[in-house]
């Protein structure tokens, strides 16, 4: 089992420690927890792109990397993502441990100190990012935001995710817009970037192989620059079921393979007791070849290229997508109705309550194998206000009974059916 621990380094601010010396690596991630919205969601998307490029001792990408292999090829990456209507904005670094490098060099103080340098000190003058930098990483972004349209089964769920929610901050995308971005430059940008590192609750997450108290007092160093701040990680409402019927949306492109979506409510987070049985109701329902979709959908019927569900346990849904013909849409939305309906109705075998158990007990403890899978669970646990280790939650996952999984499956409702057709 992962040993975690906690400290609390300032108010807001918070060093999360999960040594394991099974790894040659260590982790560090930071993470600032900002509120999703429309207006900030493009500039968030933008601050690790711009701030990578250059710190005040390295000023450009190049010579950060010449550095990173002068600390034997470690590693600095930076990103966006959304957990609910919770918009993170990381900076994460892996290096390898000081047992595994000639002489025992330790290289967790130099690694670290750049990680932070590039956070805290960007390459700025007068309070602004350089002209072109601003401009190539706007170009950058602008590419990325239209590139979603050419991974089709990505934008069919991104677009059924903007119906289902339209109007709600849940529906605000990650990456933020066009019409934002063309409205930045280095000085909002800059000021920006000093509000949230003001403000922003920060989460510090420390893995692998390091020595806890070595990393701790240097890590709290380091956070000396950092003022304490009285946020805490924004709050996700559930959705709630929908009142009336379903929506129901179509859209037109080129494409040669229809995309159909399907989302629906669970009212299940994962601080609740029923969190578990629903995932195991939606293993049995659609998540693995042991599962109904699979094997009645996509392969007793030939309906589907794939067809799977998963489950947001952040906004309480799950989405159902599928590949399918285009003429096959009704049957296949009428198909998936019927096998959910089965499981709600206990029409559940025990191959397929057994393998639903043991594939989600199998993905727990394969986690524990990567320092960024490890890192990434005990986030979402952050983020949902709950820490249970893989290992226990194994423990809960064998616990679940057929009896609580039909209970929970019976609240899952439908709310919306996307397809995107030629």
């Amino acid at each position: 089992m992962n040993h975690f621990e906690t400290v609390e380094i300032k108010e807001g601010i918070r060093l999360h420690l999960i040594p394991d010396y099974k790894f040659k690596t260590y982790g560090v991630g930071i993470f600032l927890h900002c509120p999703l919205s429309s207006e900030t969601a493009t500039m968030n998307a933008m601050l690790p792109a711009v701030l990578k490029r250059g710190s005040q001792s390295y000023p450009s990408a190049q010579e950060i990397s010449a550095r990173l292999e002068e600390l034997y090829g470690a590693s600095i990456s930076g990103g966006i993502s959304k957990r609910g209507e919770d918009h993170i904005i990381s900076f994460c670094l892996e290096g390898v441990a000081g047992e595994f490098l000639p002489e025992d060099e330790d290289t967790f103080q130099a690694s670290t100190e750049l990680l932070f340098d590039i956070l805290l000190h960007p390459n700025c003058e007068d309070d602004t990012f350089p002209k072109d930098v601003m401009e190539q990483e706007k170009e950058n972004l602008k590419t990325a935001i239209e590139g979603l349209v050419n991974d089709k089964r990505g934008y069919a769920i991104h677009r059924t995710i903007e119906e289902m929610f339209h109007g709600e901050t849940f529906g605000v995308p990650s990456m933020g817009d066009l019409e934002h971005l063309a409205s930045i430059d280095g000085k909002n940008l800059y000021r920006h970037y000093r509000e949230v590192l003001g403000a922003a609750p920060i989460d510090i997450f420390m893995l692998g192989n390091f020595v806890p108290e070595a990393a701790t007092a240097r890590i709290k160093e380091l956070c000396i620059a950092f003022s304490p701040r009285n946020a805490s990680i924004p709050v996700t409402d559930l959705a709630k079921p929908a009142q009336g019927d379903a929506l129901y949306r179509t859209e037109s492109m080129d494409i040669t393979q229809g995309k159909l979506v399907m989302g629906l409510t669970t009212e299940v987070s994962q601080n609740d007791d029923d969190y578990f049985p629903l995932l195991v109701a939606n293993s049995i329902f659609g998540s693995g070849t042991h599962s109904k979709l699979f094997n009645h959908v996509r392969e007793k019927l030939s309906l589907a290229y794939y067809v799977v569900s998963r489950i947001d346990s952040v906004k309480g849904i799950m989405l159902i997508d599928a590949g399918i013909l285009f003429e096959n849409e009704q049957k296949t939305i009428d198909e998936i109705r019927d096998q959910l309906q089965a499981v709600q109705n206990g029409d559940i075998s025990e191959f397929e309550f057994s393998s639903a158990v043991g594939s989600l007990a199998n993905s727990y403890r394969s986690m524990k194998d990567s320092i960024g899978a490890v890192e990434s669970y005990y986030l979402g646990q952050l983020c949902n206000r709950t820490v249970i280790s893989p290992d226990e939650a194994v423990e809960k996952i064998k616990a679940v009974t057929l009896d609580e999984v039909i209970a929970v499956s019976q609240r899952i409702r439908e709310a919306i059916v996307y397809f995107l057709k030629d």
